[in-house]
């Protein structure tokens, strides 16, 4: 027994089992979807700007007038549902053969592996740290440089005072900050 015999023993077992309509739209199935599978890329050609070819165009032509005289048989006559299992089992025969290829021929089953990215360096918190109290340093040191110079052109004594005792914070706060800076990290 060929493999089309197989199909078509195939096709009849299941067109029996839907019967005579279900049969039928079976076959109009199959027509609009090679119909589909005919128009899609020709359409998609035409929508990207390109031209069809006349050798494109003369084949289009063929297959949806074939397709149209498949279709002119089914509305004008009964057919029984061995015609149609012929039909659709011819219909068939090159998608079971692409998928027999396939199974034959199995693509190998490839665990998913994550993706390797290079290692990155660690953050250095150290470092980071260092920075920022590097930078409060030079802005507290801009600070006490701006209050010294309004010290010394300040004539009210309490206000001079008032200077005195911020200009004495920030120097505590330098302070702070470099000894800080000079021990190891």
């Amino acid at each position: 027994m060929s493999s089309g015999d197989k199909v078509y023993d195939a096709v009849v077992t299941l067109l029996r089992a839907l019967g005579a309509e279900a049969a039928r739209g079976v076959v109009y199935w199959g027509v609009g979807s090679a119909m589909q599978n005919l128009l899609a890329p020709a359409v998609k050609k035409l929508l990207m700007g390109l031209d069809l070819s006349p050798t494109e165009i003369e084949r289009i032509r063929q297959q949806l007038l074939l397709q149209t005289q498949i279709m002119q048989q089914q509305t004008t006559q009964q057919m029984s549902i061995d015609q149609l299992a012929r039909l659709v089992a011819e219909q068939l025969k090159p998608m079971l053969t692409q998928q027999a290829a396939a199974q034959q021929y199995p693509q190998p089953q490839q665990s998913y592996q994550p993706p390797q990215y290079p290692p990155v360096a660690p953050i250095q918190r150290d470092d980071f740290r260092r920075r920022e109290l590097e930078k409060d340093l030079d802005h507290y040191k801009s600070l006490y440089r701006d209050l010294e110079k309004q010290y010394y052109t300040e004539f009210d004594p309490q206000r001079r005072e008032a200077l005195a005792q911020r200009m004495r914070e920030l120097k505590e706060k330098i302070a702070e900050i470099e000894a800080r800076l000079a021990t190891p990290w």
